[in-house]
């Protein structure tokens, strides 16, 4: 059992870690200042909704961490991965260029690029600072989804005080329900396996349960039907793919689950006291067969792939010539062939699968692991979700995509830190300029788009990025 490490603080080691450059400090102070410049030209008349923070701050964060990650060592993945993943970026290009696509397709390229340069970034602090980070890391979800659950609980308070209850104002402090589900989606199954990860903490211990019982109570109050197949998903293939898997893991979600669902019905009963009715859209009883519309969206989709199978329709599949209000294909495999076509498709998938099979093994002989078993239950969380929902392209589902991959990548790689050769710091540092300088480009150029779209008959769009499409109408090539 991996437990809290005796001695040392895990937040200044990792500090000492993080900030090790004066050309690094230097550039997070360009790039603050570059950020805080597009932020004030940014408000000069757009709508004030959280969104719009959230991708600005998103964007701060995950750009910091790749400027952090430019004196990091580069954390390895086996030959096969390896070669498998620069085979899928050549592809990619090779899509792009050959297809001719429009500026959205590159700038999803770049947010892509941007998300995995940050993870390598985590990654390499991971692998310097070892379980330090993990001390941190386990003990740091649990906090963060307390503040988020004291965000909504708050809400849901002052709301029933002046006696009105909809999802859009409970969870508004998200801009939408689902994006809650998806933060939810990413950290849920990780807070079982902190509980056992602080076994010699009593306190720590309860903190994690505690906080994982509010998480399952919010999800029963969400009404959120992605999160909860997800998640039931991923707690079968827990039960086939790791039988060893210790009893006390299975325990530590049947209570917090349990007494998630004893606070959820003591909420029902407050709510009923008031006299005050649960709205459809905060249950599990809609139209499950309905899908919420994704049957029509998907079969559009689906499609459209069999009209360019090889390179896909483009990205832009959805906003032009249709009836759909949608930014995105709510599934991660419809959408990757939308814009890239089958063969790269199912390059990724294979990838995908590849590193699945490794984390799976590595569990199997680890079973009284918790940081791997709750990182593999995260991660088939979020893959099962990824397939009715667009957990994956939200401004805060990416940068915990960067945090959760890195860690992934940071714990499960092999060899051992060492010196980044000077040919390989200077690609780095030519890749990451490319890539922040395309990013700081396509914030003002989106900016200048929001503009002229407010006015366009009187009426105030939201530009969706980093999907792109304006209420899935607007700018098509």
């Amino acid at each position: 059992m991996t437990g809290l490490k005796k001695g040392g603080g895990s937040l200044p080691f990792l500090l000492k870690n993080i900030m090790t450059s004066r050309k690094t400090d230097l550039l997070l102070f360009l790039l603050a200042a570059g950020w805080l410049a597009s932020l004030v030209y940014f408000a000069g008349g757009m709508p004030p909704v959280i969104y719009n923070s959230q991708r600005f701050l998103s964007l701060l964060l995950l750009s910091g961490l790749v400027i952090i990650g430019l004196h990091r060592p580069v954390p390895a993945l086996s030959s096969a991965s390896g070669g498998l993943a620069g085979v899928i970026l050549l592809a990619v290009l090779f899509v792009g260029v050959v297809t001719g696509r429009n500026w959205y397709f590159w700038r999803e390229v770049c947010l892509i690029l941007l998300v995995i340069m940050a993870a390598r970034s985590v990654a390499g602090v991971r692998l310097i600072a070892g379980r330090q980070f993990d001390n941190a890391a386990m003990l740091g979800v649990p906090l963060i989804c307390l503040g988020l659950g004291l965000i909504v609980l708050q809400s849901l308070f002052f709301y029933l005080y002046v006696g009105v209850l909809e999802w859009q104002l409970v969870f508004e402090a998200f801009f939408n329900v689902r994006y809650f589900s998806h933060l939810q989606g990413w950290s849920l199954l990780i807070l079982p396996a902190a509980s056992l990860y602080f076994h010699d903490a009593p306190g720590k211990r309860r903190l994690t349960l505690l906080v994982a019982a509010l998480w399952w109570g919010l999800l029963f109050l969400s009404g959120s039907r992605s999160v909860l197949v997800a998640v039931i998903g991923a707690l079968i293939g827990m039960w086939i793919l790791l039988p060893a898997l210790r009893k006390a893991w299975w325990l530590a979600v049947a209570w917090s689950a349990g007494v998630g669902l004893l606070f959820y019905l003591g909420l029902l009963w407050l709510i009923h006291l008031l006299g005050l009715t649960l709205p459809s859209t905060m249950t599990f009883g809609r139209d499950w067969a309905a899908a919420g519309g994704r049957w029509g969206i998907w079969r559009h989709v689906w499609e459209g792939t069999m009209t360019a199978p090889w390179t896909g329709p483009g990205n832009h599949l959805l906003s032009c010539g249709t009836g759909f209000v949608v930014s995105h294909e709510h599934n991660i495999v419809l959408l990757l062939a939308a814009a890239l076509g089958w063969p790269v498709t199912l390059l990724i998938g294979a990838l995908v699968v590849s590193l699945l099979y490794q984390g799976v093994m590595f569990c199997r002989s680890h079973p009284d692991n918790p940081v791997a078993v709750g990182l593999l239950a995260v991660w088939l969380t979020v893959l099962i979700q990824s397939l009715f929902t667009g957990n994956y392209i939200t401004p805060i589902s990416m940068l915990f995509c960067a945090l959760m991959l890195g860690w992934t990548w940071g714990y499960f790689s092999t060899g051992e830190p060492g010196q980044v050769s000077p040919v390989r710091r200077s690609l780095a540092w030519a890749l990451s300029g490319i890539v922040l300088a395309a990013v700081l480009f396509m914030m003002l150029v989106d900016i200048d788009m929001q503009h002229a779209l407010i006015f366009q008959g009187n009426k105030i769009y939201m530009n969706f990025s980093p999907r792109v499409w304006a209420m899935g109408d607007d700018w098509c090539p």
